[in-house]
């Protein structure tokens, strides 16, 4: 099956699978790249550390903070 599949991309000829295995990679590299943007908003250095504050002082400007990050998640 593997010569089959090698054989048509040789001669220029696609393959089923091909367009699938491109829209999963492309749909893998799309998630990854959100969750890397979602990460800071909601990871500790962000999101975590302002809410954390936010409850135990209950400071506006630490829910502010956490509005913004929220806001930058696409």
């Amino acid at each position: 099956m593997f010569a089959i599949r090698k054989t048509a991309f040789v001669q220029g000829k696609s393959c089923p699978d091909t367009h699938k295995t491109k829209n999963y990679r492309e749909h893998v590299a799309k998630r990854h790249k959100l969750l890397l943007e979602i990460r800071p908003a909601l990871g500790y250095e962000v999101g975590i550390h302002n809410f954390k504050n936010y409850v135990l002082r209950g400071s506006d400007k630490y829910f502010e903070r956490i509005r913004k990050g929220l806001q930058r998640i696409p």
